[in-house]
């Protein structure tokens, strides 16, 4: 997976008001740098969310997602997997009485012309397709590629040696050249 580009509206540090959006299309090497509090973090669960509609934080995952000061969030992530251009775009609204309403997903494939060659629809299918694409899981990814605070240890150490051979099966795809081999 390549990231391309991600627009952040109404998620953590981002307001519906401030949405942030992030060109990553002609970049080899990012760095995200700010102060504390700055949506640092909160690119990378927002990119977490859009593909696997969860993310490393405790707790209420859909209550703390949404900012404070807005009704809805709405994350839409480009990306390349294999040799397509993918769209990922999920959105939370909040009730009336101030609870977060089971979200939305969907996932869109691009052609070369920018046309749409399929849409996924629903969190069930979109999740599938997700870990279909990226050949690793939500909890493998979440793990893996964001590491949240002090976890890192538990990838190295803490886990029984079973699991963390699980997931870097995943990551380099083991499995399928153990398939292939017979």
């Amino acid at each position: 997976m390549r990231p391309i580009s991600i627009r952040i509206k109404g998620f953590r540090s981002f307001t519906e008001q401030s949405p942030a959006d992030i060109d990553f299309a002609a970049r080899d090497q990012l760095a995200i740098i700010g102060n504390t509090g700055a949506g640092k973090s909160s690119v990378l669960e927002a990119m977490t969310y859009a593909l696997y509609g969860q993310t490393s934080f405790a707790g209420k995952a859909t209550q703390e997602i949404v900012n404070d000061e807005s009704q809805q969030a709405e994350i839409a992530f480009t990306f390349w997997a294999g040799s397509h251009i993918w769209e990922s775009v999920r959105t939370l609204s909040r009730r009336r009485n101030g609870e977060v309403a089971p979200g939305s997903a969907m996932l869109r494939r691009f052609g070369d012309s920018d046309e749409t060659l399929e849409t996924i629809e629903g969190v069930q299918a979109v999740n599938q397709q997700t870990a279909e694409l990226l050949g690793m899981d939500a909890a493998a990814f979440l793990r893996t590629m964001i590491l949240p605070q002090g976890r890192f240890a538990r990838l190295l150490v803490e886990d029984e040696p079973r699991n963390r051979a699980q997931i870097l099966r995943q990551i380099w795809r083991s499995d399928e050249l153990d398939a292939a081999g017979g």
